[in-house]
């Protein structure tokens, strides 16, 4: 969910948080150079979910959509885990990919 509301940043707000953040120290599992973390968040954009295949717990997937900005704020985000054995990424995407965008959408309304 963190991707997925990162992606609703504006470009201004993301370079903010990015130059704040000092991703050279973090931990393995979840270091990141500011150059893949970019280049994951226009993924993420342009798809409309995000995708966590077990980078941070080793027993579930998850996928989220960012519901849209808010008074120009980003707010939630919809997300559905699943247990790691009952979908791959591309199931997870396929079943819940379109459900989840859908729903971020009507909660943004």
């Amino acid at each position: 969910m963190g991707l997925a509301l990162l992606s609703s940043l504006l470009d201004s707000e993301l370079e903010s948080l990015l130059s704040d953040m000092r991703l050279e120290d973090a931990e393995p599992a979840t270091s990141a150079s500011e150059a893949s973390l970019i280049e994951e968040i226009e993924r993420i954009r342009q798809a409309g979910i995000a995708l966590n295949d077990e980078e941070h717990t080793t027993d579930a997937r998850s996928i989220a959509a960012p519901l849209m900005r808010w008074l120009d704020k980003p707010i939630l985000a919809v997300a559905i885990t699943t247990p790691a054995g009952s979908y791959t990424t591309e199931e997870l995407v396929a079943r819940f990919g379109e459900p989840v965008r859908h729903a971020a959408q009507l909660l943004s309304v």
